[in-house]
């Protein structure tokens, strides 16, 4: 498959999950609804990977998704994986974070900024706690 076609299955996939797990925020007025799906680009020098895991417990399997933009938008590397459930929602959420990694590096992108929607993961990823509980 191309890179250019695998990206953007990567990225619909991605898009669809994420409207699926998104919360109902219908009693969020609009000028909140902006705030929370505003994606913020990372420097020019530098690319982000935003990722994200679905699970499905009924046949314990997990999704993984990756995409890589760089300060304009642009996709320059995305993916998606399936594996089986192998811990909790937290060891999935670091997993996802891990692949999202192994994916840059395949690309071979050095400079990278990791964005998570799971606050405990970012908190051991920052050093701000201990251990996954």
């Amino acid at each position: 498959m191309e890179p250019g076609v695998a990206a953007a299955k990567a990225e619909s996939i991605l898009a669809a999950y994420q409207r699926v797990k998104a919360p109902d925020n219908s009693h969020i007025d609009n000028s909140t609804k902006e705030k929370l799906q505003h994606w913020s680009p990372p420097p020019e020098n530098c690319l982000k990977v935003n990722v994200d895991a679905v699970i499905n417990s009924n046949d314990q399997m997990v999704g993984l998704g990756a995409v890589i933009r760089n300060s304009e938008a642009k996709v320059v590397a995305a993916g998606v994986q399936q594996t089986y459930i192998k811990g909790g929602v937290s060891y999935v959420e670091a997993e996802v974070v891990q692949w999202g990694i192994q994916v840059s590096r395949k690309a071979n992108i050095t400079s990278l900024i990791v964005e998570t929607d799971y606050l405990e993961v970012v908190e051991l990823i920052n050093n701000t706690k201990s251990s996954i509980t």
